[in-house]
């Protein structure tokens, strides 16, 4: 009776998925899980991988959200328990036999269940994914400068590797569009081209160059710029003969942990007492407020950020966020933001280090 519980529930919530939410790319969202099971009957294979494969997604979710450490202080779930937390099943692709089912799902769980599980063990966890990335590899040595080819050692590196970097489903163009990548990192019309073309969020250009004789230095920046400020970074690698694609590779991977560990520092709720600040933000006109007010949806690092009056020329508004006030002020900094904190209370004064158009 219980696996036939389950399998009603899992067919409902699958044809409740592709009939109504095909959005699949999100945080509590899971996707590319491989199932497959044999049992007397095609129908009875296919519930076995079904349950299987949910219980596989959760426990990806969990690495996703609080990693391999919070994964192991959280109950293991059942293929029974684990329906409390699942929201839909899309099966991605599949095969039958008469007795074998094979293929992929993809699983979305239900957030606020998933938050109740972690808040309730006290696990620390992910608030939100970074942008997915279109990586566009630059290499120089010798006065040349290389990017989308085979001769860029970099290029065959991450190329090679079927997912470098996870955290950010990121992926290298492809040689026959080098022109429209040389035309995209100048920005424009041909930037949104290509990154509609390969469904991604942002290009990052990764440089990678000699500093000395021993010494290589990558760089990282994106385009879009906006909520990547804290993603752009200059990290230097010792290194003196070697394969250089191999060496390429292992730089890559320092780069892409650090960025890793930087975004979820940033993002992860470690359920500290939240804080408010008041903030006052000089504005000329209703046009410019309008301008910055879109600036300041990228501001992640408040739980929230409120208008709370509107009196020209200056802006009240409530910002509110964990943590230590001083990295608060170092975030906004870094936006081009002076947080000024009045003598007593916590009111403060936004004033701008540079002009936004």
């Amino acid at each position: 009776m219980k696996n036939i519980y389950f399998f009603l529930k899992t067919i409902l919530v699958t044809v409740l998925m592709l009939a109504g939410i095909n959005a699949w790319a999100g945080l509590y969202t899971i996707t590319g899980v491989p199932v497959a099971a044999e049992r007397a009957t095609a129908l009875q294979a296919k519930e076995a991988a079904l349950a299987e494969g949910q219980v596989v997604a959760f426990n990806r979710l969990m690495t996703r959200l609080a990693g391999e450490k919070g994964l192991s202080q959280v109950p293991q779930v059942t293929e029974e328990s684990v329906l409390d937390y699942v929201l839909g099943v899309s099966i991605e692709k599949e095969k039958t036999t008469a007795t074998k089912y094979t293929g992929s799902i993809a699983v979305e769980f239900n957030p606020e269940s998933i938050k109740s599980l972690l808040t309730d063990q006290s696990v620390p966890y992910l608030k939100d994914l970074p942008p997915s990335l279109l990586v566009v590899p630059q290499y120089t040595a010798n006065g040349q400068t290389l990017t989308i080819t085979d001769s860029n050692p970099l290029y065959r590196s991450l190329k090679a590797k079927n997912n470098f970097a996870s955290f950010y489903q990121a992926t290298v163009p492809v040689v026959a569009d080098r022109e429209l990548v040389e035309r995209a990192l100048a920005g424009g019309s041909a930037l949104t081209t290509l990154l509609q073309n390969y469904g991604k969020d942002r290009l990052m250009l990764l440089q990678m160059e000699p500093e000395s004789a021993d010494t290589w230095v990558m760089k990282t920046s994106f385009l879009p710029r906006a909520s990547m400020e804290n993603q752009a970074m200059t990290k230097r690698f010792k290194m003196s003969g070697g394969d250089m694609q191999v060496a390429a590779g292992q730089m890559s991977n320092a780069v892409f942990t650090e960025m890793e560990s930087r975004w979820r520092n940033d993002r992860t709720d470690r359920f500290q007492e939240k804080q408010v600040l008041y903030l006052r933000v000089p504005v000329n006109s209703l046009s410019e407020w309008q301008r910055l007010e879109q600036q300041m949806k990228s501001w992640t690092f408040f739980d929230k950020l409120e208008m709370r009056g509107l009196y020209l020329p200056m802006v009240l508004l409530e910002g509110v966020y964990q943590g230590d006030e001083n990295d608060i002020a170092d975030k906004l900094a870094s936006y081009g933001w002076q947080l000024n904190k009045d003598f007593s209370g916590n009111g403060a004064t936004l004033s701008r280090r540079i002009v936004y158009e």
